[in-house]
C-alpha cells in the first residue's frame, strides 16, 4: 500500500513540479518558431541540450509585459492545416484590475512553449497575465478541431502568470507567429509525417484529485542533476496532466522499453526512496493514448 501522504511530501515530488510548471523559454525569438515530432530540424541549431545535443522541444518569445487579459482561444481550419489563435487585450491604463477591458493598447505577452510526446501535448506557460477570459472557449476548440482532444487550465502558483496544457488526438507540428500589432499568437498545426504507434513505458504517480494542492509544491526549485551526480536519462521531459478520467498525475516521462524505464525509476528510489515506499511506479500503454486512472 503506497502512502501517499507521505511520499509526496518529500522534495523530490515538490521539485518536480516546479520543473513541470515553468516550462523554459530557450532559443526562440518572435516570429516563426516550430514545435513538434521530430523536433531535431524545427528549432535553431544553436539550441541544443546539454546532455543530447540535440534542440529542444521549447521555445518562446513575447514581451515582459503585466495586466493583460488572455482573451481568447480560436480555431480555424484550412484543409489539413488549423490555426489555433490566442488573443490578448489590455486595460486603458497600467491598473491591471481594471474591470474594462479594451483593445487599445497590443502586444503578446512573454510565453513558453513545451511540446511533449505519447500522448503528443502542448503545454503553455503565458507571463503577465491577470485575466483569463479565455477558458471558457477552451471547450469550443476541442469541438472545433480535428487535432485538439483536450485542453485544460494547469495549476500554477502565480498570480500573474497562468498556464494551459492542449493535448492532440496525434502527433502534430506546431508553429509559431507572433502580431503585435494586434495582440495575437497564432499556432498554425499540421499532421507529423510520424505518427508513433508503439507501447511506451510510463514512470508516474498514482491517479489523485489533488489540484489544489499541486500549487504548495510549486515554491520548491528543482535541480535536474540528482544527487551524487547521478541523473535521470528523461530529465526534463516530465510533466503534470490529467489521466483519461479527469485525475491528475506527475509523468517523468515516457521509454521506448521498459529497461529504460526501470533504470530511471532505480535511480529515483536509490536517491530519494531509501527508507520509505516510493510512489513511482512503470504503466504499458500505447503512445497515443492518454495514461490510465490508475
Amino acid at each position: 500500500m503506497i502512502n501517499l501522504t507521505k511520499a509526496f511530501c518529500l522534495p523530490f515530488v515538490m521539485a518536480l513540479l516546479i520543473a513541470a510548471f515553468f516550462t523554459g523559454c530557450t532559443g526562440c525569438t518572435d516570429g516563426s518558431d516550430t514545435l513538434g515530432s521530430p523536433f531535431q530540424d524545427m528549432l535553431p541549431v544553436s539550441s541544443t541540450d546539454d546532455q543530447t545535443g540535440k534542440p529542444p522541444h521549447r521555445c518562446g518569445g513575447g514581451t515582459i509585459t503585466d495586466g493583460a487579459n488572455f482573451r481568447s482561444l480560436a480555431v480555424n481550419k484550412s484543409g489539413a492545416t488549423e490555426e489555433i489563435t490566442l488573443t490578448f487585450d489590455y486595460p486603458p491604463s497600467d491598473d491591471y484590475l481594471s474591470v474594462d477591458y479594451v483593445s487599445d493598447r497590443h502586444t503578446v505577452p512573454s510565453y513558453s512553449a513545451n511540446y511533449t510526446e505519447n500522448p503528443g501535448a502542448l503545454i503553455m506557460t503565458i507571463g503577465g497575465v491577470r485575466r483569463f477570459d479565455a477558458a471558457k472557449s477552451f471547450p469550443d476548440v476541442v469541438t472545433q478541431s480535428d487535432y485538439v482532444s483536450d485542453v485544460y487550465p494547469r495549476p500554477l502558483y502565480d498570480d500573474s502568470a497562468v498556464s494551459f496544457l492542449i493535448v492532440f488526438s496525434k502527433s502534430v507540428y506546431c508553429d509559431f507567429k507572433a502580431y503585435e500589432s494586434s495582440g495575437r499568437l497564432v499556432i498554425t498545426v499540421t499532421e507529423s509525417s510520424e505518427q508513433n504507434t508503439d507501447t511506451v513505458y510510463s514512470l508516474r504517480t498514482p491517479s489523485v484529485l489533488w489540484k489544489s494542492e499541486l500549487n504548495v509544491y510549486s515554491h520548491f526549485a528543482f535541480d535536474l542533476t540528482l544527487g551524487n551526480g547521478h541523473r535521470i536519462a528523461n530529465a526534463g521531459n516530465h510533466r503534470v496532466m490529467k489521466d483519461r478520467e479527469g485525475s491528475w498525475i506527475i509523468e517523468i516521462g515516457c521509454y521506448s522499453t521498459r529497461a529504460e524505464a526501470e533504470s530511471d525509476l532505480g535511480t529515483v528510489k536509490r536517491i530519494f526512496y531509501t527508507d520509505q515506499e516510493c510512489p513511482f511506479f512503470i504503466e504499458e500503454r500505447k503512445a497515443q493514448e492518454l495514461p490510465k486512472k490508475l
